[in-house]
């Protein structure tokens, strides 16, 4: 399975990367341009994304455009973040992500948060193809 990894802190990166390096085919970037790079090259199969991103977009920016897309539409999504208002959680949803996590996170809950995520009914997700 592959996996695209929009965060711009080098340290958020790395620790993404050990975590789900076993589990995934990683691909990390720190910005709205380079991601979208990456979805016009290779197809994913999994998101996870900070909203605070380099740049004038966000990583919600991102998930708004991505699920105007029949190929990305019903891919998962996951946010992970430091934002933890309750209405950054609302606007993370509204724009589309199906999981929403907040930086700090231990490992265990993380890996076990993505797996239920990835391992939803077949009837809610659309494979990537």
């Amino acid at each position: 399975m592959k996996l695209l990894l929009l965060e711009d802190d080098f340290d958020n990166q790395l620790f993404i990367n050990v975590l789900f390096k076993e589990s995934f085919e990683i691909e990390t970037v720190d910005n709205y341009d380079s991601a979208f790079e990456k979805i016009n090259e290779t197809i994913y199969d999994l998101f996870i994304i900070d909203i605070s991103l380099r740049g004038k977009m966000n990583g919600l920016d991102f998930v708004r455009d991505i699920r105007k897309s029949d190929r990305y539409k019903n891919v998962p999504v996951a946010c992970l973040t430091a934002h933890n208002y309750p209405r950054d959680r609302q606007n993370s949803f509204d724009a589309g992500v199906d999981l929403y996590l907040v930086k700090p996170i231990h490992p265990t809950f993380l890996k076990d948060a993505i797996s239920t995520l990835i391992n939803r009914t077949p009837s809610t997700l659309v494979p990537a193809v």
